[in-house]
């Protein structure tokens, strides 16, 4: 059967959409040796409404995880399994880069 989730990405501060942000959908594997893994199952973009969507046909548990920069995952949303369709808002968190004005770029 096949499910929908779908949601929006807003920004912290603003409350405006988040265009451009990778989001990834993994979904729990069976328990090998005792220990839990999650396989990534999906991977979306945020449109320029902040809006994404994943059309899945796996069981859940999901964990729904997104990225700042580079390959460094900083933040999840754990899903429970779902029947058809489920919505999620995502909250980017605004993050202030700190300037020490005694240091120089050489």
């Amino acid at each position: 059967m096949n499910k929908v989730l779908e949601g929006k990405v807003i920004t912290e501060l603003s409350r405006s959409p988040k265009v451009g942000l990778d989001l990834f959908l993994f979904s729990q594997c069976e328990p090998v040796l005792a220990m839990q893994g999650w396989d990534r199952i999906a991977t979306a973009r945020s449109d320029q409404n902040g809006h994404f969507l994943f059309n899945i046909s796996e069981a859940g548990p999901y964990e729904l995880r997104w990225k700042h920069d580079a390959d460094v995952i900083e933040h999840e949303i754990h899903i429970g399994d779902f029947d058809n369709r489920k919505y999620i808002e995502v909250i980017y968190l605004n993050k202030e880069r700190k300037t020490f004005p005694w240091l120089v770029e050489i």
